[in-house]
């Protein structure tokens, strides 16, 4: 068993003061010390879950006449500590301030807001990274 391995678990609102938590329905989390059960149970998750990440990159130079905004993806690894469980079970993951829960479609894609780009004089755009939750490619 590797030693100090953490991940999310229902957590008292007292027991997580001073330290980060997330709310996932009624329920606060925070990182905890996983048990065996639950890194066994993990590893198998980590294999099946992946994230895509869609994000946006201003294209222009010489082979680009006009600058034009591509988008692009990435497949992200998900980490241990990104792991969520409830009475044992791996149910979700918390990545990078997105919640997605494994059995509920309605979280699995989501956006986050990185901030706005000026693109001329009054004119601007809000920037995004978007997450996506899907069944990795190696099943």
């Amino acid at each position: 068993m590797a030693d100090n391995m953490k991940c999310w678990k229902i957590t008292d609102e007292a027991d997580a003061a001073g330290q980060a938590v997330i709310r996932v329905g009624t329920s606060t989390y925070a990182l905890q010390d996983a048990t065996e059960e639950e890194i066994w149970t993990g590893k198998i998750w980590q294999a099946v879950w992946c994230v895509e990440r869609e994000y946006m990159v201003q294209v222009c130079g010489p082979d680009a006449p006009r600058g034009y905004w591509d988008r692009r993806s990435e497949t992200e690894r998900i980490s241990f500590d990104e792991l969520i469980f409830c009475g044992g079970e791996c149910i979700g993951i918390y990545h990078n301030e997105c919640t997605m829960l494994f059995d509920d479609e309605n979280t699995h894609s989501q956006k986050k807001w990185l901030g706005e780009v000026i693109t001329g004089p009054e004119r601007s755009i809000d920037v995004y990274d978007y997450y996506n939750l899907k069944r990795s490619k190696l099943q």
